[in-house]
């Protein structure tokens, strides 16, 4: 080492001294570790950031009562908070999300500590012939080759409508075809056995296509994959901290247990041959967990006792059906085509017929929940009040989601 310039000396130390911590810690446990205080100081930047918004939409609403208008310096500064804070907190707490990022920066990290300081010295003294100039040049282009492999800079979302095949780190073949409503083609991704589903996991307000299978939950556009529950979970994601962010959770019928991503301790609920139904029946953007029992017609989770309502046959459709941000027990009754819903009219509302799946949702920019079925025979989502959506695409399984800031729907079909 005594020959080597010293610009090297300080980048083969450092080196070695990554090597030897990352040889002493657990991988998995730097990722998880790093990703938890990432998203930890992501959230405390939009909490901050909402408490200013909240701030100044009281200030501004005080002197508008008194005749006033809004101080121009407040309504710029809540922008810039609005803008960096709030949104910006959610971009990252959505780049935060795709975890190589932290392996991609621990080995940027090394070869940075490597061969930069070679290079600031090659660059200065003797570039075309010194020994040390060729070892650098072909070291960066070994980088440049790997850096393309690792994919350093690719976002964690990424569009329904961009994705050819699923970008995980196990090779699986693409054989569930996703049609969705007005797109030019399908989307090939997931496997044969996996459960299709939609779920905001990273809270930018666009719902992710999920292929969940015995635990494993893959995520198209993300690098990795997430890895909670087991064989016979149903996996039932949604808010239930209310960060606006859906969070991976399973419903395990065997015990009746609920495993939430990030919670404490499991939360017992239910039993095999219930039906896991969470959303915010008692506080608006808080979902619970809440389960519907076919055999009874009763309603567990939604209130301090359980409600009945409902009867054999029906299919559980809960949703805010009068806007007032809260969900209500709902029911679709195949045999006639009516939606009864808890506290809700006098009269069912007839929409769809046997054989038809509801797909209830805010659809058409809706402030509640508005009744609607897909037709398999047809292919079109029929929404109540509406003409119908054709999706392009007959049979299969409807998943509904949110995308571009509006409700769509796509339907799963089968393998191909």
């Amino acid at each position: 080492m005594d020959r080597l310039p010293l610009a090297w000396r300080p980048g083969l130390v450092g080196a070695a001294l990554v090597l030897v911590v990352l040889a002493a810690a657990r991988p998995a446990s730097v990722r998880r570790t790093a990703r938890r205080a990432a998203l930890l100081a992501a959230r405390a930047g939009v909490l901050a950031g909402e408490l200013v918004l909240m701030a100044e939409h009281r200030l501004t609403r005080r002197r508008r009562r008194r005749g006033r208008q809004p101080r121009p310096r407040v309504v710029r500064l809540s922008a810039f908070v609005d803008r960096r804070l709030v949104r910006g907190g959610r971009v990252r707490r959505a780049r935060i999300g795709a975890i190589p990022r932290v392996r991609t920066a621990v080995v940027a990290t090394l070869v940075v500590a490597t061969f930069a300081p070679s290079a600031a010295w090659v660059a200065t003294d003797r570039w075309p012939q010194n020994p040390f100039a060729r070892a650098t040049r072909s070291a960066f282009s070994r980088w440049n080759g790997l850096e393309g492999r690792l994919r350093l800079g690719g976002t964690a979302d990424v569009a329904a409508e961009q994705v050819s095949g699923p970008s995980t780190t196990a090779v699986i073949p693409p054989r569930l075809s996703w049609t969705l409503a007005g797109a030019a083609r399908p989307i090939r991704f997931g496997a044969s056995a996996d459960r299709a589903l939609a779920a905001d996991l990273d809270g930018d307000g666009a719902s992710e296509l999920v292929a969940f299978a015995a635990g494993t939950w893959r995520i198209a556009g993300w690098a990795d994959e997430l890895t909670l529950g087991q064989a016979d979970d149903v996996p039932v994601p949604a808010d239930y901290d209310g960060d606006r962010s859906d969070e991976a959770a399973v419903f395990r019928p065997a015990t009746g247990e609920w495993l939430i991503d990030g919670a404490a301790s499991a939360t017992t609920l239910g039993a095999r041959g219930d039906t896991p139904v969470p959303a915010a029946y008692t506080t608006v953007g808080v979902a619970q967990p809440a389960v519907y029992r076919p055999a009874t017609g009763e309603w567990l989770g939604v209130a301090a006792a359980p409600v009945r309502f409902g009867e054999p046959g029906d299919v559980p459709v809960p949703g805010d059906y009068d806007g007032d941000g809260l969900a209500q027990p709902a029911v679709f009754r195949p045999s006639t085509g009516e939606w009864w819903v808890l506290n809700g009219p006098a009269d069912a509302v007839v929409w769809g017929t046997d054989g038809d799946v509801p797909v209830p949702a805010a659809w058409f920019g809706a402030s509640r929940t508005i009744p609607a079925v897909y037709r398999p025979s047809t292919g079109e989502v029929l929404v109540i009040g509406h003409d119908p959506i054709d999706v392009g695409v007959t049979g299969g399984e409807p998943v509904v989601l949110r995308r571009d800031g509006a409700v769509t729907v796509a339907v799963v079909g089968p393998p191909g």
